[in-house]
C-alpha cells in the first residue's frame, strides 16, 4: 500500500495519512474565548506541532487580531 511505502521512506505518519480516503476537506466551526484562543495558539504554534495545525493556529490568531486588536497587543508578532 502507498501509505506503508511512504512511512517506510521516512514520511511522517501524520503526513502520509493524507493519501488515505478518510483525509478529505472539511469545514470547521468553533467557539472559544480569548483565553482559550491564546492557549490554543501557544500550544499549536510550537515547532513540534504538525505544520497544518500551526498554519491554522496562525490564521486564527490573524483573524482574532483583525476583529479585536486591543486584546492581542501583548501577543508576540508572528
Amino acid at each position: 500500500m502507498a501509505y506503508e511505502k511512504m512511512v517506510a521512506a521516512g514520511v511522517p505518519k501524520e503526513d502520509a495519512r493524507y493519501i488515505l480516503p478518510t483525509s478529505i476537506k472539511t469545514k470547521l466551526v468553533m467557539t472559544l474565548n480569548a483565553r482559550s484562543l491564546m492557549h490554543l495558539v501557544w500550544q499549536r504554534t510550537a515547532l513540534q506541532a504538525q505544520w497544518e495545525i500551526r498554519e491554522l493556529a496562525v490564521a486564527l490568531l490573524d483573524l482574532a487580531r483583525g476583529a479585536t486588536p486591543e486584546l492581542w497587543t501583548k501577543i508576540i508578532e508572528r
